[in-house]
């Protein structure tokens, strides 16, 4: 901007969408070149649905910028639609390109008001300021309950099937072939003391979860951050640690092992657990997934075992809950159409959506009052659509109970009628644009 424009010129240049995106790129976000040094975005063409580019799959945008003027919000937001589910668009003159898009005249500000250099907050004209109101400064009451899931090192261990159970004992059978580092698959019996429900990401669809496997988990249940001492494993859960101890040469390879454990004895630590993973009712929710989907999971008993706290994986995220009727405000609110769409608009992708705790503890959540007949009728709704769900329905139509959840959740933030509608044309559409840029992997591998 110093060397080509001078004050009060206008620049435009290419550039990656996710720069208004994601948190990477606070300072970009300031737009100055240096110490009194402003320049003012005049206004953004998104074209992430299409790819420009042959050779590269990114999220392309312009930026029109003039040097010198402080950039002033909201700014004007072209968002460029394909008119077909076509991945590219061939080189051809303006008005041939402008025949293959439905460009739309978007809005575009910081998500947090107080927070001029957060991400953005995207979305349609009549839109975007009602989900404002939804959105906003980040609450901290939210991130500290928010938790990544689980995290092994080498799940093919870890990660088991209970083949049979009885008494205090359970026949299991280690899932040696998945993940990225396979292992010996083996059939043993070992205590039921630290076996646990294990949620992976492909159990978890809007409103539903439902554990798949068991996970072993010889972690202190007082401070379930940290591993049994090898003598207490030996002497406690004699069977579990012959088991381990069968694979304790690539339990020591482990990556997460030897940069964070290494001069530990207990070669079957784990990571990302903490008291707050037994919390007995969850909100989960995927990080990779186009349109926000979470579920609420309490206590199970699974294959035979009395009922425990569901242990996520780490293509998972979560809120803890103190009780179930608070998780399932919580999960109805956060699956709720006007919620889905806030999300949406100011979450980051590549290839598809990426959510964080950080988007999630920027939805203005009330904080759950039981005596609230309004909250009981979130609860009410919310369990439904979880007792209907079979995890075979993907994100589409809204059902009845969807649609009646969206009128309920918007009183709480004073949205009218006639704005419910603006959001629920832009939800609809929302659910076009996968289509419109080619179907996309949303889950991780294990």
């Amino acid at each position: 901007m110093d060397h080509y424009v001078s004050k009060g010129g206008v620049l435009g240049f290419v550039i990656t969408q996710s720069v208004f995106k994601t948190g990477a790129n606070e300072g970009f976000r300031r737009f100055a070149s240096g110490p009194e040094k402003p320049f003012r975005v005049l206004g953004v063409s998104d074209l992430s649905l299409s790819l420009p580019f042959d050779t590269a799959t990114n999220r392309t945008a312009v930026l029109l910028a003039q040097k010198g003027e402080l950039t002033r919000y909201p700014l004007p937001y072209r968002f460029w639609v394909p008119t077909s589910a076509r991945p590219s668009v061939d080189e051809a003159d303006l008005r041939s390109v402008l025949d293959c898009f439905d460009v739309q005249e978007w809005l575009a500000a910081p998500v947090e008001p107080a927070v001029l250099g957060s991400t953005w907050l995207t979305a349609p004209k009549d839109a975007f300021p009602i989900l404002q109101r939804i959105i906003g400064d980040r609450s901290e009451a939210i991130m500290d309950r928010a938790y990544a899931g689980s995290c092994t090192w080498l799940n093919g261990v870890f990660w088991v099937d209970v083949v049979e159970t009885k008494d205090r004992r359970s026949v299991i059978k280690n899932l040696g072939e998945v993940g990225r580092t396979k292992v010996e698959t083996s059939i043993a019996s070992i205590e039921n003391d630290y076996l646990f429900p294990l949620l992976r990401g492909r159990d978890v669809q809007a409103w539903h979860a439902r554990a798949s496997a068991h996970i072993l988990v010889p972690h202190h249940g007082e401070d379930f951050s940290e591993p049994v001492s090898v003598a207490e494993l030996k002497r406690k859960a004699p069977l579990t640690f012959e088991f381990l101890k069968g694979f304790e040469k690539p339990l020591r390879k482990r990556s997460g092992y030897k940069q964070l454990h290494k001069e530990r004895p207990e070669f079957y630590v784990l990571g990302n657990l903490g008291n707050y993973t037994l919390a007995p009712y969850k909100v989960v929710f995927k990080d990779l997934t186009e349109v926000f989907q979470c579920a609420v999971v309490g206590p199970v008993a699974l294959a035979g075992l009395a009922g425990k706290p569901v242990i996520p994986d780490h293509t998972l995220l979560f809120l803890t809950c103190q009780s179930r009727d608070e998780a399932y405000f919580l999960g109805g609110v956060l699956n709720s159409i006007p919620c889905r769409a806030a999300l949406y608009s100011a979450s980051a992708g590549v290839q598809t959506q990426r959510y964080f705790p950080t988007d999630v503890s920027r939805i203005r959540l009330p904080q759950f009052d039981p005596k609230d007949s309004r909250h009981g009728d979130v609860v009410r709704l919310s369990i439904s659509c979880h007792e209907s769900a079979d995890g075979s329905r993907s994100v589409d139509a809204p059902s009845k109970e969807e649609i009646e959840l969206a009128g309920i959740v918007s009183e709480l933030w004073k949205i009218a009628r006639k704005e419910q509608q603006h959001v629920m044309d832009y939800y609809t559409e929302i659910l076009t644009f996968r289509s419109r840029h080619g179907g996309v992997q949303e889950e991780a591998e294990d």
